[in-house]
């Protein structure tokens, strides 16, 4: 495993083959340690996993994306607040919380409000409860 995230990496391209081992519990944190020492030019082909009709290995990109303190990566993140499933948005909210990335304050107090889902409602409030923001965004 650690060869094939090796070789995306030198490569920067890949079948992502090994990412989808994420929704594997016996692999998942192996999977994301590797992925979380991703070099920065390798992110857009981890995030091509986004694209998979499979939520938990959406996650499992989602969370591995948090783990990279990188521009490029909160930009997918952002993407993944989009996501279909609630799982996905609220380790999306989640993660560029932790991460402090800044301008969501309005896409958080929005999505506090407003997202069907009472998980990421609540991660979303608590990610503008961490910037100081009263729930709402006001």
């Amino acid at each position: 495993m650690a060869k094939d995230f090796e070789a995306m990496e030198d490569s920067n391209r890949s079948s992502n083959a090994s990412i989808h081992e994420v929704s594997d519990p016996a692999r998942r944190n192996d999977v994301l340690e590797v992925a979380s020492r991703l070099a920065p030019s390798a992110i857009p082909v981890l995030a091509e996993s986004l694209a998979t009709d499979d939520p938990p290995v959406r996650r499992g990109v989602v969370e591995a994306l948090g783990r990279l303190s990188h521009t490029v990566a909160s930009a997918y993140l952002q993407r993944a607040l989009s996501d279909a499933d609630d799982a996905v948005r609220r380790e999306a909210v989640r993660a560029l919380s932790r991460l402090g990335t800044r301008g969501l304050t309005r896409r958080f107090a929005a999505m506090s409000e407003t997202d069907f889902s009472p998980a990421v409602r609540q991660a979303a409030a608590a990610a503008l409860s961490r910037q100081g923001v009263p729930e709402g965004g006001e």
